[in-house]
């Protein structure tokens, strides 16, 4: 009996210790949940905000316990071991809803872990949604600290830059000009965070563009290369290369894009085309008896078209391609010598009263003749005979007499527009000598018939005709 009562007794005991460990757990489970539901309109322990214990306070009372103190705390600026300023969130602008960020805090906090938070210290960081800054009040603000920009080192992207070598790129450079942007965002953040220092070196206008751009590198490939184009100008049959220093001067970026300067290429144009036309130019010719004379302007010469180079020229640098423009010729004149006169041309000397022809450097025939009378006089500069003409009618207005004439010849090679040429003339009596001041032409150049014939079967329209 005594062993059953024993049984008995160990069984009472075991039941005794279930019922207190399953009243324990159920006083757990019920004191979690009510720390639960507690914790959902408290703050949880060891809560600390802006210096202030919220622990276990509702938004109402951890409202009262900070009121505007958070706006009240002193904030530092320091540049490097330098203190720029001291300053309280409130002098910069910065005004909060304590009452919403709070609400926002609570929101955001996790009650079910009210236990640890026992253990654990929780640092409540403004919401920023609560924070807003006046920015009328931060420019004053900002304006009393004395950073005056303009004392600073700016910032400067890399970039490229022509170089006695060609373009290089020029490195970067980090400056000390303070973003106020920057340094707003800053104190708003350090506000929110709960931070009582700011960097200033962290607000500096940044550099957006290093020399390791891998963009800045390809432009830079572009340019050399474009830069380094040869351009060669095929004219009258000779080839001048576009100066390499030109080519450097017309090239720059614009808005990541590389561009060639059109107005400075329309100069160059322009000069070029000056310097290698002949028409309307006063020449210096060899003559044969009086040496070195001045030829002046005339019908004779051509041009070379600046607008059609400036075009070409623009084109091709654009391509950057090496290659060969030909630019429109206009007018008359020999190719591929530099000297549109040549070595086969017609010379007319008033004061000799001579003409020559000379054909492929050699002397063909020459002759004397009769010029313009000094009331007509032949008109000067250089021509080039545009027509042949067998048995012509020449007719016009004698100015000396201001009666009209027709005078049949049998040759006729004009050599201007207003009706100056060369004819033979069977009424002059002589040539040469003074004749020409008394029986002197309208302005063509008489000459004896016989050498007239040869002339004119020999020389080949567009022949040069020079009169001096």
């Amino acid at each position: 009996m005594k062993r059953r009562n024993h049984n008995v007794k160990k069984q009472k005991s075991r039941k005794g210790l279930w019922i207190t460990f399953s009243l324990i757990v159920i006083a757990l489970v019920v004191a979690y949940g009510v720390g639960a539901t507690y914790f959902q309109s408290h703050f949880l322990p060891n809560t600390v905000f802006e210096d202030q214990n919220l622990s276990c306070k509702t938004v109402d009372q951890a409202n009262a316990t900070l009121d505007s103190k958070v706006l009240d705390s002193e904030q530092t600026i320091q540049e490097g071991n330098e203190t720029i300023a001291t300053y309280t969130p409130k002098e910069a602008g910065i005004s909060i809803d304590i009452a919403t960020t709070l609400k926002n805090q609570l929101k955001g906090q996790n009650a079910l872990m009210w236990p640890i938070a026992f253990f654990e210290s929780t640092n409540q960081k403004l919401s920023k949604d609560g924070v807003t800054i006046d920015d009328n009040t931060y420019k004053s603000f900002f304006d009393q600290l004395g950073l005056d920009n303009d004392s600073r080192q700016k910032s400067e992207d890399a970039h490229i830059e022509a170089g006695d070598k060609g373009f290089e790129i020029v490195p970067e450079v980090s400056g000390t000009q303070v973003d106020p942007e920057k340094l707003k965002e800053a104190i708003v953040s350090n506000f929110g965070e709960g931070k009582n220092t700011i960097d200033l070196t962290k607000t500096y206008y940044p550099v957006a563009v290093t020399k390791d751009d891998d963009k800045l590198k390809s432009q830079l490939e572009e340019l050399n290369d474009k830069q380094n184009t040869v351009v060669t100008i095929a004219y009258n049959g000779l080839d001048e290369e576009v100066p390499t220093e030109d080519v450097h001067d017309w090239i720059y970026i614009e808005n990541d894009e590389i561009k060639f300067d059109y107005s400075k290429i329309t100069a160059y144009a322009e000069a070029f085309s000056d310097k290698v036309s002949t028409y309307k130019k006063t020449r210096k010719f060899k003559s044969t008896n009086d040496g070195e004379v001045e030829i002046k302007p005339g019908t004779y010469g051509w041009t070379l078209s600046s607008s059609d180079l400036a075009d070409k020229l623009y084109a091709q640098l654009n391509k950057g391609e090496d290659g060969t423009i030909q630019p429109t010729i206009n007018g008359s004149g020999l190719t591929g010598t530099g000297d549109d006169i040549g070595n086969t041309y017609i010379e007319v000397s008033i004061k000799d009263q001579h003409m020559w022809y000379y054909k492929d450097g050699k002397l063909a025939l020459d002759t004397p003749v009769v010029t313009g009378h000094p009331e007509t006089p032949t008109v000067t500069g250089a021509f080039y005979v545009w027509e042949k003409e067998r048995d012509a009618i020449l007719r016009g207005e004698n100015n000396r007499t201001g009666q009209d004439y027709e005078s049949p010849v049998d040759y006729w090679m004009p050599f201007n527009w207003n009706g100056y040429g060369i004819h033979d003339s069977p009424w002059q009596p002589a040539y040469g000598g003074d004749n020409w001041k008394i029986r002197g032409s309208n302005g063509c150049v008489n000459t004896p018939p016989e050498v007239m014939a040869k002339l004119f079967d020999t020389v080949e329209i567009g022949t040069p005709v020079l009169v001096y």
